[in-house]
């Protein structure tokens, strides 16, 4: 009897790490042989799915970004995880001893349906996994932010080879509310070479006047100047501005998109490309669910409390650390006490972007996945068609491992009451057109890492926004403010 229960057991795990495989020697060979052939079947195709897309990092992003192959994984997967189980269990019932003690079949028993747990178990997270990433996919991709039918791309040999560098425009919104419409907050646009992926990132303030009016937007008809009318003209107010107007742009259902996509083409002279939106609320969301961000905090950071006074409530001390997503986000909007406002946020909001890319590991982003799916489906949105997204998931794969460069556009280099767009357009294509610096400069090997620093500060007392304790001062520089500059060292 024990003889033929260690009989059985072997048969049955034979049959979990390949269903079928332990029938093979009983009265239902035939049952095995099928399954067995199914399995080495699906077995050799996912092999040559692999192999066709050059291997397995290739094959899992041309996976990861069909909706269509998505859906066929999951299905694909709960049928035959349902076959494999249902060999097990036949496996079990054809092998097991009929004369064995009620203990002893019992144990057979639990040993049964754990091997079926060890086939379920990651058959399940596979399909949720699959099924996560359709609807984030479908969430996120070719949605709302879509301004018309987009043409079907010609299929090109080596990706991008006819697109030497394109052009993303990163919208960070504070929309909620107690706002009106989509107040373009955070403005940056990554221009990326698609053959290296060295990377510019321009930051545009969200304060600048006296913008261009492209000759073919609509609002040209209020605006035939520019859209100017002093410090109540800012480029961050044109979004809503072109949505108060929505009866001129008719057949287009985002003219605030439009409209400052426009402006930036005609401000940057460069044409953009994407656009991607994140609501700024959602980026805490997103980065608690990457597990937080390594910063160097450069000074001392306030977080305040609400207007009219803004009454300071703690710090984010200056230093190397990890932030969570409450502190990250006040890094990157906080403007108390930065000398240059806004200008001085907008490095730093570069500065989180180049950190975010430079940390997202795979081994880390398949561990959070669920949670980093869920903060992007329901805060971010973008017009990348679906159907360039593997060719996207290359670049950003050449993107980390090259070189991030930023250029501000702040007080340093233009005037933002009477900006000269023409120099800005000569700054912006000078930084574009010049090699990035052979090597990298190395991060401080001094900075230590620690948890966020948010202490109530010891000395000084805050009046109107303001305290009369002078926070850390950012390290100099006597780098042109003209030049685009390595954003790992200006981090």
């Amino acid at each position: 009897g024990s003889r033929q229960a260690r009989r059985s057991m072997m048969l049955t795990a034979a049959s979990t790490l390949a269903p079928g495989s332990g029938l093979l020697t009983t009265t239902r060979r035939t049952l095995g042989r099928v399954l067995l052939g199914l399995f080495v079947l699906l077995l050799g195709a996912g092999i040559a799915f692999v192999v066709v897309h050059s291997g397995p990092l290739k094959a899992a992003v041309v996976l990861g970004t069909s909706e269509n192959l998505l859906l066929a994984l999951a299905v694909l997967t709960g049928v035959a995880a349902v076959v494999w189980v249902l060999a097990i269990v036949v496996t079990h019932l054809v092998t097991r001893p009929r004369n064995l003690p009620h203990s002893h079949q019992g144990l057979l028993r639990v040993l049964t349906a754990a091997l079926c747990l060890v086939v379920l178990a990651p058959s399940a997270e596979v399909v949720r996994y699959a099924l996560i990433t359709r609807d984030t996919l479908g969430g996120v991709f070719g949605g709302s932010l879509v301004q018309k039918p987009q043409p079907t791309p010609t299929p090109e040999a080596t990706p991008w080879a006819s697109t030497p560098r394109v052009n993303v425009f990163l919208l960070g919104s504070d929309a909620g509310p107690d706002r009106t419409g989509v107040r373009t907050d955070s403005m940056i646009v990554a221009s990326i070479d698609t053959r290296t992926g060295d990377t510019v990132l321009i930051g545009i303030p969200r304060n600048l006047e006296r913008v261009p009016i492209p000759k073919d937007n609509p609002l040209i008809k209020i605006w035939p100047h520019g859209y100017d009318c002093g410090d109540k003209c800012l480029i961050n107010a044109l979004w809503v501005e072109a949505e108060n107007h929505k009866e001129l742009f008719v057949g287009d259902p985002n003219p605030g998109l439009t409209t400052i996509r426009g402006v930036l083409d005609e401000v940057l002279g460069i044409h953009i490309d994407y656009t991607v939106i994140a609501d700024l609320a959602g980026f805490r969301q997103l980065v608690d669910a990457m597990g937080g961000v390594e910063i160097n905090v450069l000074e001392d950071t306030a977080i305040y409390g609400p207007p009219p006074n803004y009454p300071i409530t703690s710090w984010i001390r200056a230093g190397r650390q990890v932030l969570d997503g409450y502190h990250a986000l006040w890094y990157s909007r906080s403007r108390v006490y930065s000398k240059g406002s806004d200008f001085d946020r907008m490095k730093r909001q570069r500065c989180v972007v180049n950190a975010l890319i430079k940390q997202a590991n795979p081994a880390n982003l398949l561990r959070r996945y669920p949670d980093i799916a869920g903060a992007v489906k329901d805060n971010v949105s973008t017009d990348i068609p679906s159907s360039r997204l593997s060719d996207w998931a290359d670049l950003v794969l050449k993107v980390q491992k090259a070189t991030v460069r930023s250029l501000a556009l702040t007080p340093d280099n233009i005037s933002v009451v009477h900006p000269d767009y023409a120099a800005i357009k000569k700054m912006v294509a000078d930084a574009l057109t010049t090699p990035p610096p052979t090597s990298k400069p190395t991060s401080p090997s001094t900075a230590s890492t620690s948890t966020p620093s948010s202490s109530s500060p010891s000395t000084g007392a805050s009046s109107g926004g303001r305290t009369t304790t002078k926070p850390t001062s950012s390290p100099s520089t006597s780098v042109d403010p003209a030049t685009a500059v390595d954003l790992g060292a200006a981090c």
